[in-house]
């Protein structure tokens, strides 16, 4: 009886066994199909960096005047596009143009006494000249034949004077030209030059005895008028002195510069575009007052525009000038823009202890829908790679300090050692040849999480 009852309960433990084995196979195919995978497959790779920013024009500047005054004249309107150097508004310029006028004119004065200086002596002048002369000679001697005076002796020293003279200025060159050398006290030159210093001194002194020996005041009055005349006369034959020269020529560019002053201040008058390009702001009206450097519009090359947008020190590192980039606007849904990074930033900005770099990405073609002010999405392309073989980001998972991908295999799952690549946009790169195309690999999301709780143990194999 008890043999029976035992090869019962076996009977029993045996089908329950079965059909457990058989409910758990039913559980592992069931849990199989629910589980989320991806095929592993071959494909482009692009890796981006993101960032946001406001678009601005690639140029844009205020618009002041240089000089204060009431605006007399507008000549664009706000939206306008104009040309470099076009002018926008005017100033009152009739006291300016009076200015420059006036300024002409005493230009022209003073280069007409220039040269009236400077030109040959006037016919008459000379001739009158000459008479003085004439007249002061004749005055001289005839006070001379009153007093019984003889200036022979005078002109002798007056003479003497003036070869010791030449005599000094010829030792002083010699000397000049071998002052330079060693021992030049002992030469010849310096001796010479020092006789020819006490010639000279004996020669004024001596000259300035004879002169002295003169006392009669009527010979002294017709001598200095006779002096006198022989100098007008000279400065009529021999034009301006250097002295006078240098004065008359500094007058005309005294006279020039004061010219282009008022010529500068009566174009200040004037509100000129720097570059073309469109005015985005014009606050003005004719009659009102304007101050000098008071910011009065706007002007902006809406043919060039930009993002600038900040990166933090981890991403800038990866950033450079030519990279491509993807352009969205907040303004603009549905459509897409080009553009290119055309400066970074040398150095960095912090605030709040975050270190940000400035960017700057500039669209290949705006459309005219973009405006300065929008609000932009910048995907920065740092690198793209071609025919490479990708899985989803999600199915990459790190095991044990190894980046590990589950594979499914005849309804198992397999932790296959990977070695990744690049990571971009549309998954990451797997190298070496631990996958194949067409391989099954299990996402690692919340429902496979669950899947693999209720049964995964049983279906997880090693590679």
């Amino acid at each position: 009886m008890k043999k029976v009852i035992a090869v019962v309960a076996v009977a029993v433990v045996a089908v329950a066994g079965f059909l457990g084995l058989r409910e758990l196979r039913r559980a592992r195919a069931e849990a199989a199909t629910n589980w989320q995978t991806a095929q592993v497959h071959r494909g482009a790779l692009t890796a981006t960096i993101n960032a946001a920013g406001a678009v601005q024009a690639a140029s844009q500047v205020s618009l002041a005047f240089q000089t204060g005054g009431q605006l007399t004249e507008i000549r664009v309107s706000e939206g306008e596009q104009v040309q470099a150097g076009q002018v926008i508004a005017v100033l009152d310029t009739s006291d300016l143009e009076l200015a420059v006028a006036q300024s002409e004119a005493a230009l022209t004065i003073q280069q007409a006494k220039l040269e009236q200086t400077k030109g040959a002596a006037n016919p008459n002048d000379l001739a009158a000249a000459e008479a003085g002369l004439a007249s002061a000679q004749a005055a001289y001697d005839a006070a001379k034949a009153k007093a019984g005076l003889n200036d022979a002796q005078l002109t002798v020293a007056r003479a003497a004077l003036d070869k010791a003279t030449m005599a000094l200025q010829d030792a002083q060159a010699a000397y000049d030209r071998v002052a330079w050398q060693p021992g030049i006290a002992a030469m010849p030159q310096s001796k010479a030059l020092q006789q020819a210093t006490i010639d000279y001194e004996s020669a004024k002194a001596n000259y300035d005895l004879q002169v002295a020996a003169i006392n009669d005041t009527a010979v002294k009055s017709a001598y200095a008028q006779l002096v006198q005349a022989e100098a007008q006369l000279a400065k009529l034959k021999g034009g301006l002195s250097t002295q006078e020269a240098i004065i008359a020529d500094a007058q005309v560019k005294q006279a020039h510069i004061s010219l282009q002053q008022a010529r500068n201040k009566l174009q200040a008058a004037s509100l000129t575009a720097p570059f073309a390009g469109t005015v985005t702001r014009l606050a003005l009206q004719v009659g009102q007052m304007v101050a000098a450097g008071t910011a009065v519009g706007s002007l902006a090359d809406l043919g060039t525009l930009e993002i600038a947008v900040d990166m933090s020190e981890i991403d800038v590192a990866r950033v450079q000038v030519g990279q491509e980039v993807d352009i969205t606007l907040d303004a603009l849904p549905g459509s897409a823009f080009k553009g290119h990074v055309s400066k970074v930033a040398a150095s960095g900005t912090s605030t709040q202890g975050v270190v940000n770099y400035p960017v700057v990405i500039r669209f290949d073609e705006a459309g005219a829908a973009i405006k300065p002010g929008m609000t932009a999405n910048a995907s920065i392309v740092i690198e793209r790679r071609d025919n490479v073989l990708l899985v989803p980001t999600r199915a990459v998972r790190t095991q044990g300090g190894q980046r590990v991908v589950q594979v499914l295999r005849e309804r198992q799952v397999v932790d296959v050692p990977v070695q990744v690549g690049l990571s971009g946009d549309t998954g990451t790169e797997i190298l070496g040849d631990a996958l194949k195309e067409g391989d099954e690999v299990l996402l690692n999301t919340a429902a496979n999480q669950a899947q693999r709780g209720l049964g995964g143990g049983l279906l997880r194999m090693g590679h």
